[in-house]
């Protein structure tokens, strides 16, 4: 039973792993894009 927990809190931090890499992913594309955006509003000015 010991070992079973284990394995779970091992999977679940893989998962929050995987769910913060996501994240981290995810708001560096919003600021690229916010960036992007940006830089092309100042070009058109």
């Amino acid at each position: 039973m010991k070992y079973f927990h284990k394995a779970s809190l091992l999977s679940n931090l893989l998962l929050f792993t995987k769910i913060k890499v996501y994240l981290i992913l995810y708001i560096k594309m919003i600021l690229y894009g916010i960036h992007t955006k940006i830089v092309y509003i100042i070009q058109n000015i």
